[in-house]
């Protein structure tokens, strides 16, 4: 009888480990399936099929915000260092283009996303038109241009440099058509 108990203890303590070892082959084969998935986006992320997704994603975001419409050529770089959005296209309500922009490239700050916050390091927009159109006792077009989410505050946004280069305004109003060109401007600081 006294054998008994013993053997007992050591299947007991043998299925224990048999478990233990079973949970810990799950755990592992799950992380390894995470960083196969990660490596899988990152790699996707940096092919043309994967450009072409974010360029759909990010159009469609914009058309949610923008009632005439937005469009966005390509996308170049990438979204884990720097991202260039061509040929951007903001259509007023009546789907004329009513801010275009040759190029954007988009600097995220992932240090500023790993804390929490959504941050750009640099912000450049290139070749940036924006025509502004009033009809005889209207409001110009790009007052309703942007309509905002109603699902309740938005999220902040940081840009800690700004830049603007070689952009046009086009003022059309009651027959008369004004041009500012050249346009340049920089905000923040240099890295």
């Amino acid at each position: 009888m006294g054998d008994v108990v013993p053997a007992q203890r050591r299947a007991g303590a043998r299925r224990v480990r048999r478990a233990l070892r079973w949970i810990k082959r799950l755990v592992l084969g799950a992380l390894a399936l995470a960083v196969v998935a990660v490596i899988a986006v990152v790699v996707a992320a940096h092919t043309a099929w994967g450009r072409e997704q974010i360029r759909q994603q990010v159009a469609a975001a914009l058309a949610r915000s923008f009632p005439g419409g937005a469009r966005i050529g390509r996308v170049e770089g990438s979204p884990f260092g720097v991202l260039v959005l061509r040929d951007v296209e903001l259509r007023d309500a009546d789907g004329t283009p009513a801010v275009t922009a040759r190029a954007i490239r988009i600097d995220v700050s992932w240090r500023a996303l790993a804390g929490g916050d959504l941050a750009l390091d640099a912000l450049l927009l290139e070749g940036v038109r924006v025509r502004v159109r009033t009809p005889q006792g209207g409001a110009p077009n790009v007052a309703t241009l942007y309509r905002p989410s109603t699902s309740g505050g938005g999220t902040a946004l940081a840009i800690h440099r700004l830049e603007l280069r070689d952009a046009e305004v086009v003022l059309e109003a009651a027959g008369r058509v004004d041009h500012l060109d050249g346009l340049a401007a920089h905000v923040g600081h240099q890295p």
